[in-house]
């Protein structure tokens, strides 16, 4: 051992042991705060989980709790937005199909005035014009329910 530490270290046990007891009362003080945080550890045990339980219901109030209802409140807005597309889709589709039925319902007319020999959009028998309006009743009717907003 270094000769300097050796005699730092006699020193110190010197002073240590020349220094004077300590004061009865600072003995006696040390010694009832001792006893106090001895009879009191379940006090503060109970504290420091009480200050947990209050900080996750804090937490839970202040953080969790909005960002769930922020995040209903976005897929409910995605829902309607999806809703909203499939409904205009379909709306057009339907138009699409309506127009369609309109065009050939139009085109057997005109086919049947031809072949009776007279004008484009003539007055066909009831008999003819009856078929002709149930078919395209029939072919409108497929159409509302094949892009019915009720079905999808």
């Amino acid at each position: 051992m270094d000769p300097r530490t050796a005699r730092m270290l006699a020193e110190h046990e010197q002073a240590a042991a020349s220094a004077p007891p300590p004061p009865n009362g600072v003995v006696r003080l040390t010694k009832e705060i001792d006893a106090w945080v001895r009879g009191h550890r379940l006090l503060a045990i109970c504290a420091a989980i009480a200050t947990l339980i209050i900080l996750f219901f804090v937490y839970y109030q202040l953080v969790a709790l909005p960002a769930q209802q922020r995040e209903r409140v976005e897929r409910e807005v995605r829902a309607v937005e999806r809703y909203k597309t499939m409904n205009a889709a379909r709306q057009v589709s339907l138009d699409t199909c309506l127009s369609t039925v309109k065009t050939e319902a139009d085109t057997r007319w005109n086919n049947q005035c031809r072949v009776r020999r007279r004008g484009a959009t003539c007055s066909l028998p009831d008999r003819v014009a009856d078929r002709l309006g149930r078919e395209e009743s029939q072919a409108r009717n497929a159409c509302l329910t094949q892009f019915s907003i009720a079905t999808q």
